[in-house]
């Protein structure tokens, strides 16, 4: 009978080795397994810390392209203007020459 080699709060004895040998072993499991899970819940922190970085380095990529594509339009619409004032100078000179 398995109760006989127990005591009264239900521990296994020293004295069975096999028992106390498959205890230590679920013990040293455990301990690694919950190593593990700490190590694996740092890596996962470190992730999200580095995912927020790069979205907060998006963000900012996107708003500088949308600024210089904010200032190439400025730009563009500045040369066309020169070039119908250009145009215009070229037309009046062209007529007092006449």
């Amino acid at each position: 009978d398995d109760n006989k080699n127990r005591n009264v709060k239900g521990h296994t004895p020293r004295e069975d080795p096999p028992a106390r040998s498959m205890l230590m072993a679920i013990r040293d499991k455990l301990k690694e397994q919950k190593t593990e899970n700490e190590i694996l819940r740092e890596k996962l922190k470190q992730a999200e810390k580095e995912t927020h970085e790069v979205a907060g380095d998006k963000e900012k990529k996107q708003e500088k392209l949308q600024n210089l594509d904010t200032d190439n339009w400025k730009l563009k619409r500045s040369l066309n203007e020169t070039d119908h004032e250009n145009q215009n100078l070229f037309s009046k000179v062209k007529e007092q020459q006449n």
